[in-house]
């Protein structure tokens, strides 16, 4: 949670850039982009974060534990999202996610981390297509 990009440079070793920064907080970003990718993929399923839900309305908790570029350019994305309906257990997903990035340079780091969150959102709308499909 900092302003400057972290890559990893070696094994171990992480590299700390003072000239390129985050826009914006990373976690406030990863939970944008998200939402409008799910938005996009759910269109009119979807509340976004700074909008009131109803009570009924279904939760998305994520927890990422991993979400950055190794020394040869390659966004990892580990972790897992959960589902949370007011009357069920949560159901879990897991997330493992991986790219390689065109460049190995911040910008198409950057880049390579949006395409990773594109392509949660997706898998995220359809397991939640298929959750409000089942009986």
């Amino acid at each position: 949670d900092r302003q400057q990009m972290v890559r990893e440079s070696a094994p171990f070793t992480l590299e700390i850039s003072d000239q390129h920064r985050w826009s914006a907080p990373l976690d406030l970003m990863i939970r944008k982009v998200l939402s409008e990718d799910l938005a996009r993929a759910l269109p009119g399923k979807v509340i976004l974060p700074e909008e009131p839900a109803p009570a009924q309305a279904r939760k998305i908790v994520l927890d990422l534990t991993q979400f950055s570029a190794d020394a040869s350019g390659t966004v990892t994305l580990n972790g897992s999202w959960s589902l949370i309906e007011s009357d069920e257990a949560p159901r879990n997903f897991p997330v493992q996610l991986s790219q390689r990035s065109a460049f190995n340079d911040y910008a198409d780091e950057a880049k390579t981390m949006s395409e990773l969150l594109a392509q949660l959102a997706r898998t995220m709308a359809g397991a939640l297509a298929s959750a409000s499909a089942a009986p």
